[in-house]
């Protein structure tokens, strides 16, 4: 809702991700090769540039339409 959305659409969005990850994992289950660990690998890597670029690891509110340059960031694990 940081990103001025109402709370309707927010939960749509959540909806249409999880029914995505419920296609994704049913699609994984009938493929039994080597490629269905690139493609749960480059889904993996969608997600975390997508919850890069809002925001998620840095919890600041993204800037959108703009390309400011931020400080090095330092992750915990």
């Amino acid at each position: 809702m940081a990103l001025g959305m109402s709370h309707r659409r927010s939960v749509l969005i959540i909806y249409g991700i999880s029914a995505f990850f419920g296609g994704v994992a049913v699609t994984l289950s009938f493929i039994t090769s080597p490629k269905a660990s690139l493609l749960l690998a480059l889904l993996l890597l969608a997600i975390v540039i997508g919850a890069d670029r809002i925001g998620m690891f840095t919890g600041q509110p993204p800037q959108l339409g703009t390309q400011a340059t931020k400080p090095p960031r330092h992750v915990e694990m």
